[in-house]
């Protein structure tokens, strides 16, 4: 090929990128979830730029890195897909889609970052006050705190692996699943993925967690006056196969104390983002195969209840995340007119 036809081929390359992009923005339900986002990325900026500017630029190099995982995820599809002729598939998609997936990925940062911004600064705009409440009506159901039923039910023996699922494979588990969105979901399924994940940060883990301003079980001896939970740290610490959720408690408080906004700091437990993503991911798996639909619900029923039994969340916190994630994932499903659940195979 020569030089002048590699420069056309760029050019006809870009050009479409391009316009498959504006076409995707065109459809007014696209335009929406973009001024939706704008809205909330805006909101963390006016109210508080500094500390937005501080995650911005801290998580702004994760775009690299999560956009190169969207890319072998694409080739992963592609070879899938077309075996037979991987870079050509490779090449089509990138023009028609390459944009946009750019965009969300970007768009993962910017959101991120607006998320932390809003969290480390709950307690000053509504200090933190709810967990006396929470408790004591999780009590008056139950009988009994929840964290008890959860290290009853699950032997010490694998509190290890539960502290390891929860504290460092879900945010694997998380970036996995966007990016697998991010690269297979179009249309109607694209949008519905992206407006579920737009009401997880901005609905539930800024609006509501201001609303229900806790701190969760593992902090409440730390905030208000007493030893309730005592017994619980004490049962955390005294496991030898638990390692990272005294760290990153330690880590937290320190934060909070000292006024320092860290990647990943920020102090709020109603309602659980952890739960609330998993089952995210639940449903997202849910809608292309029975046998993901298995993978992800046992998923997001391990991290509910690592939830519970690391002292992070309260059961009511993984119980709202659940009910409205799960609301939000039909609702949008029926106005988009889409299946929540995979079509049943025709019958032999």
């Amino acid at each position: 090929m020569s030089l002048e036809q590699s420069a056309d081929t760029t050019v006809r390359t870009n050009e479409g990128v391009s316009a498959a992009f504006v076409a995707w923005l065109k459809p007014a339900r696209s335009q929406r979830l973009l001024v939706a986002f704008s809205g909330y990325v805006a909101c963390a900026i006016v109210f508080f730029p500094e500390t937005y500017a501080h995650f911005w630029t801290a998580k702004v190099h994760h775009l690299a890195t999560a956009f190169s995982f969207a890319i072998l995820v694409v080739v992963f599809v592609s070879v899938i897909r077309t075996p037979a002729s991987p870079w050509s598939s490779f090449r089509a998609y990138v023009r028609r889609r390459g944009l946009v997936v750019f965009a969300a990925f970007g768009a993962l940062v910017f959101g991120l970052s607006a998320f932390s911004t809003i969290k480390v600064n709950i307690p000053n705009v509504v200090p933190f006050y709810a967990d006396g409440y929470i408790a004591g009506l999780e009590r008056t159901i139950l009988g009994v705190d929840a964290w008890r039923l959860a290290h009853a039910i699950v032997p010490d023996r694998v509190a290890g692996v539960v502290d390891f699922i929860y504290s460092k494979f879900w945010f694997v588990g998380l970036i996995c699943c966007y990016a697998f969105a991010a690269v297979i979901e179009e249309g109607a399924r694209f949008k519905r993925f992206m407006w579920t994940a737009l009401a997880i940060y901005a609905g539930l883990g800024s609006i509501l967690a201001l609303v229900f301003s806790c701190v969760g079980p593992i902090f409440y001896d730390d905030f208000y006056a007493g030893n309730r939970f005592a017994e619980l740290t004490d049962a955390l610490q005294a496991n030898p196969g638990i390692v990272y959720i005294s760290q990153y408690a330690d880590f937290l408080l320190w934060s909070y104390r000292e006024n320092q906004p860290q990647l990943g700091s920020g102090i709020s437990a109603m309602p659980s983002l952890h739960v609330a993503v998993a089952v995210l991911t639940a449903w997202f798996l849910t809608s292309h195969h029975r046998w993901l639909a298995v993978i992800g619900w046992v998923y997001a029923t391990v991290i509910g209840v690592s939830s519970v039994y690391t002292g992070w969340h309260y059961l009511l916190d993984g119980v709202v995340s659940f009910l409205v994630v799960s609301a939000i994932w039909v609702g949008l499903s029926r106005y988009y007119g889409l299946p929540a659940l995979p079509n049943r195979p025709p019958d032999s």
